[in-house]
């Protein structure tokens, strides 16, 4: 799909996943820019699901870091560092 994107002159395309697996992994080398969304205090249950995938990632972003789960939200961006 994303080189169909491409052969039809569109300058930028946004891929979005629904989960963390082997397939995103192999999507990185599909795209010029792989930014990860984190949840926070997505806790180490998540981190066998997440091998492999931060290590690619160019962009880690934490969301929803606002209101009550500013504190958590920090907590896991200086986990990531």
């Amino acid at each position: 799909a994303v080189s169909l994107c491409e052969m039809a002159g569109y300058d930028l395309t946004i891929v979005e996943t629904v989960g963390v697996g082997q397939s995103e992994v192999e999507l990185a080398e599909c795209v010029d820019m792989f930014l990860l969304l984190l949840a926070p205090g997505g806790g180490d249950e998540l981190q066998g699901s997440k091998k492999g995938i931060v290590e690619v990632a160019d962009v880690l972003v934490v969301n929803k870091a606002d209101g009550e789960y500013e504190k958590v939200a920090k907590k896991t961006a200086s986990e990531y560092k």
